[in-house]
């Protein structure tokens, strides 16, 4: 499916809500608490390891999804991806966070950096939304 077919899903409900017991393939996507994720790695789902738990990047990676339509950005300047901490940040990709655009400046997979990091070449500030 395109991205903008996932948005459509993840609208209508067609995201199945992570579920504690239940095996994900790698590459399956899922909702939980209204963010969509995907499976990096088969799993199967464990109560006390939700896709928002500490050290779970390695198994669930937040998605980008505009929250006022729905629709996955594509990370140019005029639709930028709205940064989650933890998403797949791509080298010359735009991020919005805290009301500023930024531009990425390498690749930063599982990515713990937010935009703005004292000191963090990674990130340039691109200006105001």
């Amino acid at each position: 499916f395109a991205a903008a077919e996932f948005a459509t899903f993840a609208r209508a409900g067609l995201f199945a809500d992570w579920a504690a017991g239940q095996t994900y393939a790698k590459g399956y996507r899922l909702a939980h608490k209204g963010i969509v994720y995907e499976v990096m790695q088969e799993v199967t789902a464990i109560e006390n390891q939700p896709p928002d738990a500490t050290g779970m990047l390695a198994v669930y990676r937040p998605l980008s999804v505009d929250p006022e339509t729905g629709d996955e950005p594509d990370g140019s300047r005029e639709h930028p991806f709205a940064f989650l901490y933890g998403m797949d940040v791509k080298n010359g990709s735009y991020y919005s966070y805290e009301g500023k655009l930024w531009l990425a400046r390498a690749d930063m997979p599982a990515c713990v950096w937010t935009p703005g990091t004292e000191g963090l070449w990674q990130w340039e500030e691109a200006g105001a939304i």
